[in-house]
């Protein structure tokens, strides 16, 4: 039988089901395209002058290939695209699904393994030590995101990661509040039960 869901005052529906921002991720992976592109026509330019691209048009001279300089630059500049463009397509892919529930006493993390598998773990807040993010590098600060870490003990990974998050600091909050709400009732149910074993033991 399936848990509730912790209620969350004003915000419940965003601890439903917490998935990192595809657009984010789509837009970040975008800026990658034009960067890596600007970095590369910035060297080619810089060889060109300072070398010349004979120097690589002789390389294809000698297998009998004649290529011009500006068919050279242009299929450079293909082959990068269409890198970046499977790498954007993996990303989406292995992003997509991937989502983290949050419940009275657990997060249940699903995410896919080698882009065909699609697993699920649960993390008991139990074995949650520290709650940590990072919201660093200009990318997260463009896009308001970061990653949510997930420092455990007892378990077969010592740390978990939740990235590509909006408003990552404000989440994290919420998450450690979860989590020491948890704690709270556990103590009280441990306290209780403690003293009924008192008076138990009384009589």
């Amino acid at each position: 039988m399936a848990e509730n869901y912790t209620q969350y005052p004003n915000q419940r529906s965003q601890f439903i089901s917490l998935k990192p921002n595809l657009l984010k991720i789509f837009m970040q992976n975008l800026s990658k395209v034009f960067g890596a592109l600007s970095l590369i026509s910035i060297v080619l330019l810089l060889l060109n002058y300072f070398v010349g691209l004979d120097l690589f048009l002789d390389i294809f001279k000698t297998f009998g290939v004649e290529v011009s300089p500006s068919r050279l630059l242009l299929n450079a500049v293909l082959a990068v695209i269409g890198i970046l463009v499977v790498s954007a397509a993996i990303n989406y892919a292995v992003t997509r699904n991937i989502r983290y529930e949050f419940y009275q006493n657990k997060i249940v993390v699903h995410e896919n393994k080698f882009l065909i598998a699609f697993v699920s773990k649960e993390i008991p807040y139990q074995n949650i030590v520290r709650v940590s993010y990072n919201n660093g590098g200009i990318s997260n600060k463009l896009f308001n995101s970061g990653t949510i870490s997930l420092e455990t003990t007892g378990m077969k990974e010592s740390k978990i990661e939740l990235k590509h998050i909006d408003n990552a600091e404000q989440t994290v909050k919420e998450v450690q509040n979860l989590i020491q709400q948890f704690n709270h009732q556990r103590q009280g149910i441990s306290s209780e039960g403690e003293k009924i074993e008192k008076i138990l033991d009384d009589f």
